[in-house]
């Protein structure tokens, strides 16, 4: 894959953080340890506190940043007040888009291979023309082994973690409730993977103002295009925010997996969906889909929190 990197046109980086002062502190020092990151732009779009409680964790996290070295450019926005999540991501994604036909975005808990940035380089390089490819990710679920381990597979759920894309797929993306209305009950069931997921009640509840939430609209877009994410058959990174420290994800452990240690992955140019990584995320899904009670509880806490402004 290395052939295909491009030292001259590297994807920037961009990250959005908030209060983990850890965690941003272990995703950057595993994002250190790649060897493109000396000649990679990042980008850092910092939130600002919401309430009092989280000033100190906020603070800390930009000063931990603004001690971070090793990148190529470093940039820092520090938002003047708080965004959330949803604005603090977008507008970061949509200022990158301005300037630059591609980009890498990170989150503070991520924790990633030394691989992942040439791997994400590469892709986005190879697959740049191939307007069905509409992202890319270095993250697989923890679904079981594949059959062919050293190769790049294609799914039709987008990822909003670890992924990148590029400017033109990326105008496809609308956070509007219109875009529920081109799906019939057939579109419905396979958003849905074979309603085993509750996606599609995402977009629901982000109608019904029950939820705050902007990737589901970005898998919207990419099966009203018939568009699919490249990943690895294996995962280059993993995800450290189902600790309970994150606002919106409560803690569990049903994504917690290893970095993969290969370093070279197969361009696939059958461009279709892996349909043995479909049907293995369709038992995961459905193994892990959460109870009618369970759902409402967590509908009373959030609906609570969103009363207190927490």
């Amino acid at each position: 894959m290395i052939e295909y990197i491009d030292h001259k046109n590297l994807a920037p980086i961009v990250i959005t953080t908030y209060k983990k002062p850890e965690h941003t502190k272990a995703m950057i020092n595993s994002l250190l340890k790649n060897d493109l990151i000396d000649k990679s732009d990042v980008y850092f779009f910092c939130d600002n506190y919401k309430n009092i409680t989280d000033k100190e964790k906020v603070h800390k996290t930009i000063q931990f940043i603004n001690n971070a070295s090793g990148f190529k450019l470093k940039k820092i926005i520090v938002r003047d007040k708080n965004l959330g999540m949803v604005t603090n991501t977008l507008t970061a994604i949509n200022s990158i888009c301005e300037s630059h036909e591609k980009f890498i975005f990170l989150e503070d808990d991520a924790i990633l291979s030394p691989y992942f940035l040439t791997f994400m380089n590469a892709c986005l390089n190879y697959y740049k023309n191939v307007t069905k490819v509409m992202g890319v990710t270095g993250w697989k679920y923890p679904c079981g082994q594949l059959t062919s381990p050293d190769g790049i597979i294609f799914t039709r759920l987008a990822e909003s973690w670890t992924w990148g894309t590029w400017r033109d797929r990326w105008k496809m993306y609308v956070r509007d409730d219109s875009v529920m209305s081109k799906f019939n009950k057939n579109m419905k069931y396979e958003f849905n993977f074979h309603n085993t997921n509750l996606f599609w009640r995402q977009l629901v509840g982000n109608k019904n103002k029950r939820s705050e939430t902007w990737s589901i609209y970005w898998y919207a877009a990419f099966f009203l295009n018939n568009g699919l994410c490249a990943a690895p058959s294996e995962t280059l990174a993993i995800n450290t925010g189902n600790d309970g420290s994150g606002t919106h994800i409560e803690k569990n452990e049903i994504y917690n997996s290893k970095i993969t240690k290969k370093t070279k992955f197969n361009f696939n140019d059958k461009i279709e969906e892996d349909l043995e990584y479909f049907n293995k995320l369709k038992v995961f899904f459905n193994s892990h889909k959460p109870s009618v009670l369970h759902r409402i509880k967590f509908r009373i806490k959030s609906d609570i929190r969103k009363y207190l402004q927490l």
